[in-house]
Protein backbone atom coordinates (compact mmCIF):
# COMPACT_ATOMS: atom_id res chain seq x y z
CA UNK A 1 0.00 0.00 0.00
CA UNK A 2 0.93 3.31 -1.33
CA UNK A 3 0.81 6.84 1.01
CA UNK A 4 -0.58 9.38 -0.47
CA UNK A 5 0.94 12.20 1.53
CA UNK A 6 1.35 12.81 4.83
CA UNK A 7 -1.43 12.73 6.68
CA UNK A 8 -3.09 15.90 7.56
CA UNK A 9 -5.35 17.51 10.10
CA UNK A 10 -7.64 19.88 11.23
CA UNK A 11 -5.37 22.09 13.43
CA UNK A 12 -3.29 21.72 10.66
CA UNK A 13 -5.69 23.46 7.58
CA UNK A 14 -6.64 26.24 10.50
CA UNK A 15 -2.80 26.89 11.66
CA UNK A 16 -2.74 30.39 11.92
CA UNK A 17 -6.68 31.36 11.19
CA UNK A 18 -8.44 33.15 13.98
CA UNK A 19 -12.21 32.89 13.79
CA UNK A 20 -12.62 34.98 16.97
CA UNK A 21 -16.28 36.76 16.12
CA UNK A 22 -17.19 34.37 13.49
CA UNK A 23 -20.83 32.52 13.85
CA UNK A 24 -21.02 29.03 12.22
CA UNK A 25 -23.72 26.04 11.69
CA UNK A 26 -22.05 22.64 11.09
CA UNK A 27 -25.17 20.26 10.50
CA UNK A 28 -24.75 16.16 11.48
CA UNK A 29 -21.83 17.37 13.82
CA UNK A 30 -23.00 15.59 16.93
CA UNK A 31 -20.05 12.87 15.57
CA UNK A 32 -17.92 11.85 13.07
CA UNK A 33 -16.21 14.17 10.93
CA UNK A 34 -18.68 17.12 11.48
CA UNK A 35 -18.26 17.18 15.34
CA UNK A 36 -14.54 16.98 14.37
CA UNK A 37 -15.02 20.03 12.25
CA UNK A 38 -17.43 21.62 14.86
CA UNK A 39 -14.23 21.34 17.64
CA UNK A 40 -11.73 22.45 15.05
CA UNK A 41 -14.38 26.12 14.02
CA UNK A 42 -14.81 26.58 18.14
CA UNK A 43 -10.70 25.52 18.77
CA UNK A 44 -9.87 29.21 16.17
CA UNK A 45 -12.83 31.12 18.31
CA UNK A 46 -15.79 31.01 16.32
CA UNK A 47 -19.33 30.36 17.35
CA UNK A 48 -20.93 27.22 16.48
CA UNK A 49 -24.31 25.40 16.51
CA UNK A 50 -24.48 22.51 16.06
CA UNK A 51 -27.58 20.92 13.95
CA UNK A 52 -28.01 17.71 14.31
CA UNK A 53 -31.74 15.04 14.82
CA UNK A 54 -30.37 13.78 18.32
CA UNK A 55 -30.61 16.33 20.65
CA UNK A 56 -28.87 14.64 23.83
CA UNK A 57 -25.69 13.28 21.38
CA UNK A 58 -25.55 17.27 20.00
CA UNK A 59 -25.42 18.45 23.86
CA UNK A 60 -23.03 16.24 24.87
CA UNK A 61 -20.56 16.81 21.79
CA UNK A 62 -21.32 20.44 22.33
CA UNK A 63 -20.41 20.21 26.29
CA UNK A 64 -17.02 17.67 24.72
CA UNK A 65 -16.30 21.02 22.53
CA UNK A 66 -16.51 23.48 25.31
CA UNK A 67 -14.72 21.83 27.46
CA UNK A 68 -11.71 20.74 25.23
CA UNK A 69 -11.51 24.02 23.48
CA UNK A 70 -12.42 26.44 26.32
CA UNK A 71 -15.13 27.98 23.94
CA UNK A 72 -18.28 28.58 25.56
CA UNK A 73 -20.16 29.50 22.31
CA UNK A 74 -20.92 26.23 21.29
CA UNK A 75 -24.43 25.41 20.84
CA UNK A 76 -27.62 22.66 19.35
CA UNK A 77 -30.42 23.11 17.54
CA UNK A 78 -32.59 20.41 16.57
CA UNK A 79 -33.06 19.64 12.84
CA UNK A 80 -34.19 17.10 10.65
CA UNK A 81 -33.22 18.25 7.56
CA UNK A 82 -35.68 15.71 5.38
CA UNK A 83 -38.61 17.26 6.97
CA UNK A 84 -39.27 20.76 5.62
CA UNK A 85 -41.03 22.12 8.52
CA UNK A 86 -37.96 21.58 10.85
CA UNK A 87 -35.34 23.27 8.50
CA UNK A 88 -38.06 26.47 8.95
CA UNK A 89 -38.44 25.61 12.99
CA UNK A 90 -34.34 25.59 13.05
CA UNK A 91 -34.03 28.50 10.92
CA UNK A 92 -36.62 30.64 13.22
CA UNK A 93 -35.12 29.89 16.43
CA UNK A 94 -31.84 30.53 15.08
CA UNK A 95 -32.83 34.20 13.71
CA UNK A 96 -34.76 34.95 16.96
CA UNK A 97 -31.38 33.98 18.95
CA UNK A 98 -28.42 35.02 15.92
CA UNK A 99 -28.36 37.81 13.20
CA UNK A 100 -25.62 36.97 11.32
CA UNK A 101 -24.05 33.47 9.57
CA UNK A 102 -20.55 33.43 8.47
CA UNK A 103 -20.34 29.58 8.22
CA UNK A 104 -22.74 26.94 6.88
CA UNK A 105 -20.92 23.84 6.99
CA UNK A 106 -23.67 20.99 5.21
CA UNK A 107 -21.81 17.42 6.45
CA UNK A 108 -25.47 15.88 7.39
CA UNK A 109 -26.16 13.32 4.81
CA UNK A 110 -29.73 13.12 3.97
Amino acid sequence: MTQLGPLTTTTDVLQGIDLTGKVAIVTGASGGLGAETARALASKGAAVTIAARDLTRAQAMADQIKESTNNPNVDVGEIELDKPNSVRIFAENYLANRDELNLLINNAGV
